[in-house]
């Protein structure tokens, strides 16, 4: 129950911290609009979508043990960013880089136990850095699947041109249908867990607790 409770806090503020970082980009990049609707902060009231924060992660770990969701968008306002679409791709990339340094953080913690300490890898603190690393690998892989609204839309667009992106953007409005149906198939499955499966494998994670 601990670790549970522990893994969420983490993941709250990973989802927290995510979208931070859009927000901070964006301040770089000549946007304030986060910064002025305060959601530049630490504090988590300002960020908490009651579905995604909390109704859908606790239901999906009760459904798999795997804990999943977000927090509220930042608004961006793209008319402020200082060079398009340069400053539009490196704010939607920065939540997801945002989750990798976490995975990354508790991976390189991880192995330093292992190396120390071993036998604490299977205590509390061990299997909160897993489950932490493994969840917010989840995030990352889960942000680059190109479908509308998620960050790695944002990017793959830039790829199209013409009628082939008005087509894509129009997506944007039955994105969360479109994304439900992806992933609940066993091709969405395959490419979520084989994606973070290789991750896993990147960092290390594979000769780790489980």
């Amino acid at each position: 129950m601990l670790v549970t409770i522990a893994v969420f806090a983490l993941f709250l503020y990973s989802v927290i911290l995510h979208e931070i970082a859009h927000g901070w980009v964006a301040l770089k990049c000549g946007d304030p609009t986060a910064k002025w609707e305060g959601r530049l902060t630490l504090n988590p009231v300002p960020h908490i979508d009651p579905w995604m924060s909390i109704i859908l992660p606790l239901l999906m770990y009760m459904a798999g043990g795997v804990i999943f969701g977000g927090a509220r968008p930042v608004p961006v306002n793209l008319y402020n960013l200082r060079r398009y679409p340069r400053d539009w791709i490196l704010v939607a990339i920065a939540g997801i880089a945002t989750n990798l340094a976490i995975a990354v953080l508790c991976s390189v913690l991880l192995h330093i136990l292992a190396f120390g300490a071993p036998a604490l890898l299977y205590g509390f603190l061990g299997q909160v850095l897993f489950r932490t690393a493994v969840t917010n690998l989840i995030l990352v892989v889960f942000n680059l699947i190109p479908i509308p609204p998620l960050d790695g839309s944002r990017v793959f667009r830039f790829l199209l041109k013409g009628e082939a992106r008005r087509t894509y953007d129009s997506l944007e409005r039955w994105g969360l249908i479109i994304l439900v149906v992806f992933i609940s198939t066993n091709l969405g499955n395959e490419i979520v867990h084989g994606g973070v499966a290789l991750f896993a494998r990147l960092l290390g994670l594979d000769d780790l607790i489980a």
